[in-house]
């Protein structure tokens, strides 16, 4: 097995272990994340009937709210690598009472799709976790028809203040046992501009990004540190070389350190993410439309 299918394997079982915690938080990061799901459709131009494909989709909360933006005559294609997240996306379909969705385990850096097939294609937190991601974005141009949208949100660089605190206490104390660094290119995507030349030398056009705010409030310190543990594996795999008392005083330090983000409201982490959107060519023909003055094309509902 190669190291890049090595790393897809290890990641999937991964995301797969994580499945029924990640879905408990849906509720909030659905909150939290609204704002930039909105522009990631805005930018993709969603309408009724389009055919439209999430990539990397997780338990598809997003990819529910893009069912309902294209409609019964629409279908949404949701995939994803690990198949326990979703089963979770199958069954929130079916409890929203969204039938136009389908399921599909795939791999986004070779999409099991034809040519030109979609209206849209979605990608929410995704492309930063392929070993690859500038295959993956040419695997999101092939499938776009002429004239269609890849919109993608990815998180912008230094952009989980929370999450890269814990992260460097727990260095800290590991010292010269610190493992190698995770293959997760957040920082080199979600820097001024590096996403959007991405798209620019895949071939996509007219391609626009937006960082944006989308602070993650919670109750207190202790849902902050439930919230950490429970959707951040990488933390705990990090801390694997530390005894069991080792390991329960770095997250009595990281408790500590996550006070600096409580006010009168409760906790509250300045997260920030990049929204990037880009056009597959027409061909000889020119731009149908500006991007300046838009229509919201799709009001969440």
């Amino acid at each position: 097995m190669s190291e890049p299918e090595a790393f897809k394997q290890g990641l999937r079982e991964q995301w797969d272990e994580v499945a029924a915690r990640w879905h408990r938080w849906t509720p909030v990061m659905s909150a939290q994340y609204a704002p930039a799901s909105e522009l990631m459709f805005d930018l993709a131009q969603l309408r009724p009937g389009d055919r439209v494909l999430d990539i990397a989709a997780g338990d598809g909360y997003q990819s529910i709210a893009a069912a309902r933006c294209v409609g019964t005559s629409g279908h949404v294609l949701v995939t994803d690598l690990a198949p326990e997240q979703l089963k979770y996306a199958a069954a929130a379909a079916r409890e929203a009472g969204v039938s136009h969705i389908e399921t599909r385990v795939m791999d986004a850096e070779n999409l099991d799709l034809p040519d030109a097939s979609f209206d849209a294609v979605l990608c929410q937190f995704g492309l930063m976790f392929l070993p690859d991601p500038d295959r993956g974005l040419r695997e999101m141009l092939r499938v776009l028809k002429p004239g269609a949208w890849a919109s993608l949100v990815i998180a912008a660089a230094g952009g989980f203040p929370e999450s890269e605190l814990a992260a460097s206490i727990v260095r800290d104390r590991l010292g010269d046992a610190t493992p190698p660094p995770e293959r997760i290119s957040s920082a080199s995507l979600g820097g001024p501009g590096a996403l959007k030349r991405r798209l620019e030398a895949a071939g996509f056009l007219a391609v626009e990004s937006h960082e944006m705010t989308v602070p993650l409030r919670l109750p207190s310190t202790t849902d902050a540190m439930r919230y950490l543990r429970e959707i951040h594996p990488t933390l705990d795999e990090m801390m694997a070389p530390l005894s069991a008392d080792e390991r329960d005083a770095v997250w009595r330090q990281v408790d500590k350190a996550l006070a600096s983000f409580v006010g009168p409201d409760g906790f509250e982490s300045p997260n920030r993410v990049v929204v990037v959107a880009g056009m597959r060519p027409r061909g000889a023909t020119r731009l149908s439309r500006l991007r300046l003055g838009r229509v919201r094309l799709c009001a969440r509902r």
